[in-house]
């Protein structure tokens, strides 16, 4: 339930305006040692139980979002899995697009 609610949160909180995603970029990358959330994000997507769809459209529009305002050339590996996963899917059909 934490995680669900985090992730809703940080949803909530980028989408309501897309210029903030940016910030948050800057953020990661600003540490000595990056961040890389686009990485965590896309493991926790390939980690997660199926079951729990709802964790996973969520977490899959944050990476959507970090994927578009990160500049492609710093994330193009976690990118193209994050695309693979996508294309695997049984029932592209059955993700939510709206919770």
């Amino acid at each position: 339930m934490l995680i669900q609610y985090c992730l809703a949160h940080l949803d909530g909180i980028l989408e309501d305006s897309r210029d903030r995603i940016h910030h948050f970029i800057d953020v990661q990358n600003h540490f000595k040692t990056p961040i890389n959330l686009i990485s965590i994000l896309n493991s926790f997507i390939h980690q997660n139980n199926n079951d729990d769809r709802l964790q996973r459209d969520i977490a899959s529009h944050i990476l959507a979002l970090m994927i578009e305002a990160e500049k492609y050339e710093k994330c193009e590996k976690p990118a193209k899995e994050f695309l693979m996963y996508l294309m695997q899917q049984r029932d592209i059909s059955g993700m939510l697009l709206n919770h």
